[in-house]
């Protein structure tokens, strides 16, 4: 897996590659936040065929985790394990740990964007 940085970087490769988003991050404080993507490896016809539907389900998990919707973002991160031969489920290992870490604090504190900008 391939990761790049920004919107118009991932727009012009998901023209013949398949692009995923991921986190998005924070890297000086008057910055807007960019968005990270993956570029990941499609191997055969089934892959691609695949891939279509397990995009669209990808999308709906980034929406559900930004929004803090843990329970469908978990029910998706099943879903999609293993897809793109098992690619971004480092990814998903990720996001799963950072639900379950929040779950346990007693606060509404919850914000996707990764803060970079210390240090």
């Amino acid at each position: 897996m391939n990761i790049i940085l920004g919107k118009q970087a991932a727009d012009k490769l998901s023209q013949k590659y398949t692009v995923l988003e991921l986190d998005t991050f924070r890297f000086k404080h008057d910055d807007e936040p960019v968005q990270s993507y993956c570029v990941v490896e499609i191997t055969d016809f089934q892959d691609l065929e695949n891939s279509r539907a397990d995009g669209v389900k990808h999308g709906e998990l980034i929406t559900n985790y930004q929004s803090g919707n843990w329970d469908e973002t978990l029910t998706l991160i099943d879903e999609l394990y293993g897809s793109w031969n098992g690619e971004v489920d480092s990814f998903y290992d990720v996001l799963k740990s950072r639900i379950e870490e929040f779950k346990t604090k007693d606060d509404d504190s919850w914000n996707y964007v990764i803060d970079r900008t210390a240090g």
